[in-house]
Parts: structure tokens; sequence; C-alpha cells
């Protein structure tokens, strides 16, 4: 009787640990692997969030680009489509497509003050650690285009194919939503100074189950943010994407 019980006590323990093996298994995306897809949203480099936003800025900044006969005019729209291509052999490459539609409003010197901006784009890119081929769209409000400092407000959608890359490659279809505060930009050197966002990634990973990570970033100052996805947080270079764990 005691060997009986004995295996049965085996055979419980066999079960439990194979259970919890497959629920490790299981798992789909960790906060760092939804770090990485973050930082190369918002990377410069590859013409993610922070490369549309610096764009969106020039184009408000610059007078020049509002026709002189409109200058009388207190909101004036342009409508434009931009093709962005990394340089070659470059780390990251990127190819995109956006299309931009602006509302300016003018100030009584017929320069903008203000900016409101639709957009939507179509690209890919390939980094070290992973690729993606996406479309996506937003909106974005700047105002004090008259000083050296304007502020964005605003949203960055992406819809994604994400392929990681390493000895453990993953597919996963993604969404991956910004919603920008007062973020202050500087128009001169296209460094942000301050503000905020929060960010949510999800997603389906392939043969795996859903995904779902939200949370927030905050804008240092200094080409770097850091990125905090529950009590996991990270600092991440804007231009490039690269992240460490703080």
């Amino acid at each position: 009787m005691k060997k009986l019980f004995l295996s049965f006590i085996c055979i419980s323990l066999i079960l439990t640990i194979s259970s919890c093996k497959e629920e490790v298994n299981q798992d789909s995306i960790s906060a760092e692997e939804a770090t990485e897809m973050a930082a190369m949203a918002l990377s410069e480099d590859a013409m993610g969030a922070i490369g549309l936003v610096y764009s969106t800025v020039e184009v408000s900044s610059n007078a020049g680009d509002v026709p002189q006969k409109a200058k009388t005019a207190t909101i004036v729209s342009k409508d434009t489509t931009i093709t962005y291509s990394s340089f070659p052999k470059a780390l990251i490459t990127y190819s995109l497509v956006a299309g931009f539609s602006y509302d300016f409003t003018l100030g009584n010197n017929g320069t903008p003050t203000s900016s409101v901006v639709e957009y939507s784009y179509n690209g890919n890119f390939d980094a070290p650690r992973l690729s993606s081929v996406h479309t996506g769209s937003g909106e974005l409000s700047i105002s004090s285009l008259d000083s050296e400092i304007c502020t964005v407000n605003g949203t960055f959608m992406r819809s994604s194919d994400i392929e990681t890359k390493g000895l453990n490659p993953k597919q996963s279809d993604s969404e991956t939503s910004l919603i920008f505060n007062n973020i202050k930009v500087n128009k001169m050197n296209h460094v942000i100074a301050s503000g905020s966002a929060t960010a949510t990634i999800s997603g389906t990973l392939a043969n795996k189950g859903d995904f779902e990570y939200s949370g927030t970033v905050i804008f240092e100052g200094n080409g770097m943010a850091t990125l905090t996805f529950g009590n996991q947080s990270f600092s991440v270079n804007l231009e490039t994407g690269e992240y460490v764990t703080l």
C-alpha cells in the first residue's frame, strides 16, 4: 500500500512539474521584448514616432512652405507626401511613405503659430534584433511654433507584422499606440526637452497566444527616454532604439 501511495505522489509531482513547464513555454512576449517593440516604434533611425514628430515640426516651422498669397488668411491647409529611406549600409535600414495633411494657424506676420497634422504611412525596417512591416496613422497638434521650443500633443498608431531574431525567433501581429502629452521640442536641434507619453503594445504571437503591455514614456531631455511597463523600467535611446534595464 505504501508503494502504491508513493507511486501516486511521484506521478502527481511529475504531472505538476510538466504542467508548470507547459505554462512557461506558453509565455508569449516578455516585458523586455515588448520594450524592444516600443523602442523601435519610437526610434528616429527606424523612422518611428520620433522621426515623424521631428518631420512635422520642421515642416510646420518653415514659413516658406506656406504660399505667399495665402499668408493673409488665418488658417492655411497643405497636403504633402514624403518618402523616407535609410542611408546605404546603415545598421538599421528602413523605407517609409507618409502622407500629411496640415492646417496651419498664421500669426500677424503670416508665419505659422500652430498646426494640426493628420498623417498616415506604410513602411518597414530591419534592425539587428527584429524586423517589421507596418502601416499606421495619427494626429499631432503643434503649438508655440513662433518660439524656439514648440509643444506637441497627439497620437501615433502602428499595426505591425514583427519578426524577432536570435536563438528563439518569434513572429507576431502587433498594435502599438503612443499618446503624447506636452512634448517640448527644440526646433533648431530637434531635441525633445521634456514631456511624456502613454504606450500600449498588444497583439498575437504565432502559436503562443495574445499579449498586452501598457506603460509610460518619460522624455528625459538628453536624447533618452524612460519606458516603464509594470514594475520594470528601461532607458531608451530615442535615436537608435537601443535600451538598457534600469
